[in-house]
């Protein structure tokens, strides 16, 4: 008789709650990253003190980080709410689908708000 192979578990459900919420967190991250570096590149340029090369440069950079950061970490953070939302949602399952979207929303604002 021939030895029959080995083979992996496969996961049906697909990924984990936590993996998808490290995903989501670093792909919003990079985005907001990106994006509000190129809003201070561009806030950094119209708003130079001075016309000397260093002092824009340094506009630049002070521009660039204030703005990608600070737009990089709320989108991360926004993913990592959603994520954990979009979690809890897939195991409870004695809601409907469009309750538990109107209680994320309310949940959600008093969070923001």
């Amino acid at each position: 008789a021939a030895a029959q192979p080995d083979y992996l578990d496969y996961d049906q459900k697909g990924r984990g709650v936590v993996s998808t919420m490290f995903t989501n967190s670093g792909i919003s991250y990079m985005i907001g990253v990106t994006l509000g570096g190129l809003y201070g590149l561009q806030e950094g340029l119209r708003n130079t003190p001075s016309s000397r090369w260093k002092v824009k440069l340094n506009s630049v950079l002070n521009h660039c980080g204030r703005h990608g950061s600070g737009i990089g970490n709320m989108m991360g953070a926004t993913a990592i709410l959603y994520s954990l939302y979009e979690g809890a949602a897939d195991n409870v399952s004695s809601f409907r689908r469009y309750q538990l979207h109107r209680r994320a929303i309310c949940f959600l604002s008093f969070l923001v708000f």
